[in-house]
């Protein structure tokens, strides 16, 4: 079985004769990201290839793919402007042993988790806030309207660029763990235990659903979008702990990482937020364009 590392070391190589690797940029939860050129448009992308993990065998490695094959699919479904694009997928061997890829637009930009940490202790205003996060709370407002659910929402995964003629300033990165949610599991109140055997997520922006393995959906991704806010608002982390432990204490304390929280205040934008943070899914908004247009109507009030 191929060690996890080798896909690192893809530099140099050609995929699919037309997606020339130039160099490794970083490594996600389930592959490792190049920046490549595009032979034939003479463009940078960037090329996700895929990792499947070795304790994967058999029929669950053929689920593996398939869900990668889904990842793809659903991505390259959604439209619009503040969503990296996908323009194609594929397999490559590495070493003896099949990876799926995907290429995707390259976009030039920050990654807002270096962003937080070179601004770190920098509060912004709710109007500065919403005005740098209102192009990610619009998208992931249109992946829910599809049916589709992001479920590791972070700073690593959002894109800050300079904008151009029609571009959205702050873009949504890696889709990797969506979800497309059937019509019947759209509500909140879907609470039984999950059994997404491939379900990932970054415990420094989980959900308590996440951590309790329960049923995630839009209102996941509404905890992880007010997270954002919070830390855009407060300058620093909303969630706090040196390990996994004091982290998931964290995640599920009854005290929720509201602004009031770090004294700073955001008159109804605490409300908001508090709702949005809620320890029990049903009390939040119901999705992603619920908090943005609450966040909208009171945005004058908040400042």
């Amino acid at each position: 079985m191929v060690n996890g590392a080798s896909i690192e070391r893809l530099h140099g190589r050609t995929l699919a004769e037309r997606f020339a690797l130039e160099r490794f940029v970083a490594r996600g939860g389930y592959g490792a990201v190049y920046r490549a050129r595009h032979c034939t448009l003479d463009c940078a992308v960037a090329v996700k290839v895929f990792d499947v993990p070795e304790h994967l065998q058999g029929e669950a490695r053929e689920r593996s793919f398939a869900a990668f094959v889904r990842e793809a699919r659903t991505v390259a479904a959604l439209r619009h402007p503040a969503i990296v694009r996908v323009l194609d997928s594929g397999v490559t061997d590495v070493d003896g042993v099949a990876h799926p890829f995907m290429a995707m637009e390259w976009i030039d930009g920050v990654p807002l988790d270096v962003m937080l940490r070179e601004e770190r202790g920098k509060r912004r205003a709710p109007t500065e806030a919403l005005a740098l996060l209102r192009p990610v709370l619009d998208a992931i407002a249109s992946a829910h309207e599809a049916g589709v659910v992001h479920r590791d929402l972070k700073p690593g995964n959002i894109m800050v660029a300079p904008a151009g003629r029609g571009e959205a300033q702050a873009r949504v990165l890696d889709f990797g763990v969506a979800k497309v949610m059937s019509p019947d599991e759209l509500g909140a109140e879907h609470i039984e235990r999950t059994t997404d055997a491939f379900s990932c997520f970054s415990l420094s922006h989980a959900a308590p659903e996440q951590v309790g393995r329960l049923r995630t959906g839009p209102w996941t991704d509404v905890h992880a979008l007010s997270l954002l806010l919070v830390e855009l608002l407060v300058g620093t982390r909303a969630l706090r702990g040196a390990n996994s432990v004091e982290l998931f204490s964290s995640i599920t304390s009854k005290q929720r990482p509201t602004p009031a929280t770090f004294g700073v205040e955001v008159g109804p934008w605490e409300e908001v937020l508090a709702a949005a943070l809620s320890l029990v899914a049903a009390d939040r908004p119901r999705d992603a364009g619920a908090l943005l247009a609450a966040l909208e109507s009171t945005l004058a009030a908040a400042q």
